[in-house]
């Protein structure tokens, strides 16, 4: 039948209706008994060994200038390189795509030029040739044609692990409430269905901790703080050199 709606839509639909017969097929909820659920295999399916597991989320915070973009920029490249990202040493490259809805290509191609040719030098695959990047002006994942056209991408390049973000850029609203919070957040777990790891960027808020340093929990809602299964922060240090520097902390 011939259609004027976007291809991405109607695989988003497509897909929401395989979803709803595949459950009604189901028609019951399975219940082993706890033996068999212990004689299951206990390994990992690591992307990134001993940091990032498939359908892992990982959300990165920071103030403002701490680098939370060079930082997954860095993640992502090096990934899709075969290099460990804190270690360095090689591992297994895997598929990565980013889609950026705050930088340009143009600020990419400045921002990347430099660790391109690194990642290239220590990996074992050409970062350039094998990460995908949609730069896109905004998203709103509460919209059925922007989460389609996020579906068809995974659909296109099958990722292992999907950078979006960030998290602002996601919602045409402040992310003020957990109603705010709860489209967005179904939305990212029906990306992560695909069998993904995510990583996303987001705000720190402005408050101070008990020590008084600032807290680095995602600004907004705080269905934020315990939807993802890592939550890591980069928090700036007093420096006299003028040299950026900054620790990665759990929040």
């Amino acid at each position: 039948a011939k259609t004027d709606e976007d291809i991405g839509i109607l695989m988003a639909h497509a897909r929401d209706e395989w979803t709803a017969v595949a459950g009604q097929a189901a028609g019951r909820i399975e219940a082993p008994s706890l033996a068999e659920v212990l004689a299951g295999e206990d390994d990992y399916d690591w992307l990134i060994p001993n940091l990032l597991e498939r359908h892992d989320r990982l959300i990165l915070t920071g103030g403002e200038g701490a680098g939370k973009s060079t930082y997954v920029r860095q993640l992502a490249i090096c990934a899709a390189a075969g290099i460990h990202p804190p270690t360095t040493r090689r591992v297994d490259p895997i598929r990565v795509l980013v889609i950026d809805a705050e930088n340009s290509e143009k600020q990419w191609r400045r921002a990347s030029r430099t660790i391109v040719t690194q990642a290239r030098l220590m990996g074992s695959t050409d970062p350039a040739a094998t990460l995908r990047l949609a730069c896109v002006p905004r998203l709103d994942l509460t919209n059925e044609r922007d989460v389609g056209a996020v579906h068809r991408l995974l659909d296109e390049h099958t990722p292992d692990l999907l950078v979006i973000g960030p998290l602002y850029r996601l919602i045409p609203r402040a992310i003020t409430s957990d109603d705010d919070a709860a489209p967005l957040l179904t939305a990212l777990d029906g990306l992560r269905a695909r069998g993904i790891a995510l990583v996303m960027e987001a705000h720190a808020g402005h408050a101070s901790g008990e020590t008084g340093q600032r807290n680095l929990r995602p600004r907004g809602s705080s269905a934020l703080m315990g939807w993802p299964e890592f939550g890591l922060g980069l928090r700036l240090q007093n420096s006299d050199d003028g040299i950026v520097r900054a620790d990665l902390v759990r929040w």
